[in-house]
């Protein structure tokens, strides 16, 4: 069953299963537009109303903050999230396509401070810049690899990765297995 009202300002139509209902109307409501200005004001207010819940009700408020860092990764500005404990055991996570590092704020949220999560926004992505010369696969691995340099020099890493950052995990793992000690991928 279809229900359907078209307001503009000049006429209100109403359609119940496909079959127009505005001859009824005017029969029976001398002055439509009031009326279909009437209801366009309801409904704007309903969706006032509605917005007004959604913002003070449902809006996540993060338990732990992430840091951003600005870091210059192969001639790029990268910006890397963390949270967490740097001194703690470091944990690299891998956002997907049309995504960024701070997806992974439920996690950081859901884990204690025994890690130390690190989250970069891909080149092109999130806060990290945009590269001139276009996007290449090896460029994310190489972009990985000088993270991992940066950010965890003397011990291999444990690389969490969803869809394309998972794949940018498990190349990186049939590339550099030395540097890599755990490997989680999801969705890919």
């Amino acid at each position: 069953m279809k229900f359907i009202v078209i307001i503009t300002t000049l006429n209100l139509k109403v359609y119940y299963n496909n079959f127009s209902v505005s001859s009824i109307l005017r029969q029976t409501v001398h002055d439509y537009s009031f009326v279909a200005f009437f209801i366009l004001l309801v409904v704007i207010i309903v969706y006032l109303i509605a917005a007004k819940i959604i913002e003070t009700k449902i809006m996540y408020e993060p338990v732990n903050k992430s840091h951003t860092h600005k870091l210059d990764i192969r001639g790029l500005e990268y910006a890397v999230h963390t949270w967490g404990n740097p001194d703690a055991l470091p944990v690299f996570l891998l956002h997907g396509w049309a995504d960024s590092g701070l997806s992974f704020q439920f996690l950081a949220d859901a884990l204690s401070n025994d890690w130390y999560l690190i989250a970069p926004d891909w080149r092109g992505f999130g806060e990290s810049a945009w590269n001139p010369q276009g996007y290449w696969f090896p460029d994310y691995l190489a972009d990985l690899d000088a993270l991992l340099d940066y950010f965890s020099p003397d011990a291999s890493a444990r690389l969490v990765g969803h869809s394309m950052g998972g794949n940018v995990a498990m190349l990186m793992a049939l590339r550099y297995p030395e540097k890599i000690e755990k490997l989680i991928v999801e969705d890919i």
